[in-house]
């Protein structure tokens, strides 16, 4: 009588065939000596195949074959569209089981040009054929793995178009897929996602991304992620999207300092002008008849160019248009400057003098604060009246 045990590296199988005269042991069984004898350390190696046998002659055939590895991969790409291109940054994260892998294949979308793959220690080569990209590791990988890709695909017919698919990788070689997606755009790109277009992609908001795992964040100031996906399979993965060119946002805020000394009150604006989605080559305000000419009213500041001017009802108003140093987005400011002469008059005397309203043309909101200093001699009563909410005409009593 006897016992038997067979076994194989950890990257072959092992099962009986047909045997004769054996009986198949559960190695978990076996006793100390037995396993001492076998030559097992159940802490590090797997189980042998087991037999034992009472008398001679008996049979035993074994089949082996090579063990397949089992591979998952999880995508997070975030896609950003710009004016001229998709570009599309990528984390894949496989889980290796089983047995480690050399390398790894993609499936990529037409016209899709890889920038990067990495990372650079791991990755020996990497070559695209046939649109599909062949990754060789510089050693076997188990366990997992992070692959790192950019990739552009370029756009043709201008910034805005309909129904613009956004390209998505496909793994090959691996037992599941799953993916999330954040979409981003230039700010001053609108997308509207075309709902008929989108398949098997699942909504998620931008701000729970993070907690998904998502890596990735906007590469430029002016980019701004706009959608979040997630998909649990990988057939059928699509969506798509009207683009069209957003209106410029301004809004203004106008800091204003009254300065009322003997002979005249100086009258300083600042106009802190915020431009959102979109860059503007001119800003316009509106002020009375009485300011047309630079002579009557300074317009300074870094960002501008000649302002001129021109007449509007009635030539009751002039209008200023002040070209910018360029297309301007963000922040920048304008200084404006006045003054309304004091005629000479008697202490105890009453002057009543009305600033000038300036109003901020072309923009979404404008707010604004007045502040009011003065000469020791004067006693300054200030009768504000806020008509409406572009109004900043007030009236200043000197007595």
């Amino acid at each position: 009588s006897g016992v038997l045990a067979a076994r194989t590296s950890k990257f072959l199988t092992l099962e009986p065939a047909s045997l004769r005269g054996l009986s198949q042991l559960d190695a978990s069984k076996l006793s100390d000596q037995q396993r001492k004898d076998l030559r097992w350390d159940p802490r590090s190696m797997r189980p042998p195949l087991v037999f034992r046998y009472l008398r001679q002659p008996f049979t035993l055939e074994l089949k082996s074959s090579q063990i397949e590895p089992e591979v998952d991969g999880k995508v997070f790409t975030l896609s950003t569209i710009r004016d001229d291109e998709i570009e599309q940054r990528t984390v894949v994260s496989y889980t290796i089981n089983k047995r480690g892998i050399f390398g790894v294949r993609v499936k990529l979308p037409a016209g899709y040009d890889v920038r990067e793959c990495g990372p650079d220690q791991h990755v020996k080569d990497w070559r695209v054929s046939d649109d599909v990209l062949q990754v060789d590791f510089v050693s076997q990988q188990e366990g997992g793995f992070n692959l790192y890709l950019v990739g552009l695909v370029r756009r043709e017919g201008g910034a805005e178009a309909q129904g613009l698919k956004l390209p998505v990788l496909e793994l090959l070689d691996v037992k599941k897929e799953t993916g999330v997606l954040g979409v981003a755009a230039q700010q001053h790109l609108k997308l509207t996602k075309v709902k008929d277009q989108t398949k098997v992609l699942l909504d998620e908001s931008v701000r729970d991304l993070r907690g998904l795992g998502f890596p990735h964040g906007v590469a430029n100031a002016d980019e701004q992620l706009m959608y979040g996906f997630k998909y649990g399979k990988r057939d059928g993965v699509a969506t798509a999207f009207d683009v069209s060119k957003r209106e410029p946002k301004v809004t203004a805020r106008v800091e204003t300092l009254v300065d009322a000394q003997e002979d005249q009150i100086s009258v300083s604006s600042t106009v802190r002008f915020l431009v959102e989605y979109a860059g503007v080559e001119q800003v316009r305000i509106q002020v009375p008849a009485a300011l047309n000419s630079d002579k009557e009213l300074k317009i300074e500041g870094d960002a501008i160019k000649d302002p001129r001017v021109s007449f509007t009802d009635g030539d009751e108003h002039a209008v200023w248009t002040i070209p910018l140093q360029g297309k301007r987005t963000g922040e920048f400011a304008v200084e404006l400057s006045y003054d309304i002469k004091l005629e000479d008059f008697s202490p105890g005397e009453r002057e009543v003098k009305t600033l000038h309203e300036i109003e901020v043309l072309d923009c979404f909101t404008e707010t604004g604060d007045i502040a009011l200093t003065k000469h020791e001699n004067l006693v300054i009563t200030d009768e504000l009246e806020m008509l409406d909410r572009r109004d900043k005409q007030g009236r200043i009593t000197i007595p």
